[in-house]
């Protein structure tokens, strides 16, 4: 949520699910008009991270649903090359892992190592119950 925030004396973005305690109170607020260089939300998300990502052909339809028809590369195996910045490193892990099997980090190298040892750590997990 994208708010002016009394306790910082600016505007702010709030992460709703991190609002634990809330509670409702009678205090009113009088509406502000949100300056145009404040609507510019690019400035609170900086893409400087880039990941690409070859997946199986059998996800464009995710890939499309999510991203739209033109975000991907089809290469000469007809599977999908996929590049794209991204802002917080733990979520982009989990977001890949997410596609199983079905998708490969290419660059950068030490994310795709770190995808590799989650993988290897829920294989472990695994390991001794079955």
């Amino acid at each position: 949520m994208f708010g002016y925030c009394r306790d910082k004396n600016d505007y702010r973005l709030f992460k709703l699910n991190l609002l634990w305690r809330h509670r409702i109170i009678d205090n009113t607020f009088t509406p502000r008009e949100i300056p145009v260089k404040e609507l510019d939300l690019d400035d609170y998300f900086t893409d400087e991270n880039r990941i690409t990502i070859i997946f199986d052909k059998s996800l464009e339809y995710r890939l499309v649903e999510e991203y739209g028809p033109n975000c991907y590369e089809v290469m000469e195996d007809r599977n999908l090359k996929y590049s794209v910045g991204y802002t917080n490193r733990n979520y982009m892990v989990s977001w890949v892992l997410g596609f199983g099997d079905k998708a490969r980090v290419v660059e950068p190298i030490d994310l795709a190592k770190e995808i590799m040892e989650k993988a290897k750590n829920i294989i472990r997990n695994y390991e001794h119950d079955i």
